[in-house]
């Protein structure tokens, strides 16, 4: 995966990263904000809108949304801050935000303004330096972000509630099955009896399920995982093979392939790098 350093919190995490390579599909828990300082960074959000990022632009994304980031010839050096909803909807009112709404973002990327482009700067300071009080700095920096697109992106309406028609009821059991995995992700996942308790056929349900997220059940299940395993690598003191075994894989070595698969780095590194 290149140079990366990490930290994260329950409310957010924040990843400084130099690569070249790609990743496969993956999506996010929170909302996510990537800041580009230098390189191209070239990625597909579901299935088709093929989007480019030059130095300075920022990259927004919803939580759960499905993206592939392409490999590039040259290195690029990039920031990602990963927001958790509930920052949102309580956890600004200190910072005198006391409307708690969601941002939402359109289009997917904007041009950075001097003032936020100069908070990604002192992000990538804090996170790649030594100061005694990182974790303060890097936690006053992250609300400065997430007032910022309070502020600028509040949406009238959770984003995720569009309008449906009839004719797009088979959307209403995607959504009841991304609630359903999302309520027990750590069990065991048996395709046959989810398509059941869904209420649609096994072959339907995969066809439609990949085309409203672009993974297919089992891989959204596997996401989940991983995004929880990545929470608790950085601050619990389990061990790895006990956040494996309680996260429902298989054993270390399945962790460690399906971590590698959708972050690019080993459970092992990602934990020394957010402490």
């Amino acid at each position: 995966m290149g140079k990366f350093r990490a930290y994260a919190n329950g409310d957010f995490s924040a990843t400084h990263t130099m690569t070249a390579s790609g990743l496969r599909p993956h999506f996010h828990s929170g909302y996510v904000i990537g800041y580009l300082f230098s390189g191209r960074y070239r990625c597909r959000l579901g299935h088709a809108q093929q989007m480019e990022y030059r130095p300075g632009e920022i990259t927004l994304l919803h939580p759960a949304e499905v993206h592939q980031d392409y490999s590039s010839e040259q290195e690029r050096d990039y920031l990602t801050l990963n927001i958790q909803e509930h920052l949102f909807l309580g956890g600004l009112d200190d910072y005198g935000q006391f409307e708690r709404r969601l941002p939402d973002f359109f289009p997917p990327k904007i041009q950075a303004d001097r003032q936020i482009g100069s908070v990604f700067k002192s992000l990538r300071r804090a996170l790649d330096g030594h100061d005694p009080e990182r974790d303060y700095i890097v936690r006053s920096l992250a609300v400065k972000v997430a007032l910022y697109l309070s502020h600028h992106f509040a949406s009238t309406a959770n984003a995720s509630c569009e309008s449906m028609s009839g004719k797009d009821a088979s959307r209403w059991e995607i959504r009841r099955a991304l609630d359903l995995l999302t309520d027990s992700y750590t069990e065991p996942f048996d395709l046959d009896q989810f398509s059941k308790v869904v209420g649609l056929s096994k072959y339907y349900l995969e066809k439609v399920f990949k085309k409203s997220t672009g993974m297919s059940p089992y891989q959204y299940v596997i996401q989940l995982r991983v995004e929880r395993a990545k929470a608790l690598l950085a601050s619990s003191p389990k061990s790895i093979i006990e956040i494996a075994m309680e996260l429902g894989f298989f054993d270390q070595s399945h962790f460690t392939n399906a971590f590698r698969h959708f972050t690019g780095t080993s459970p092992l590194a990602y934990r020394v790098a957010t402490r």
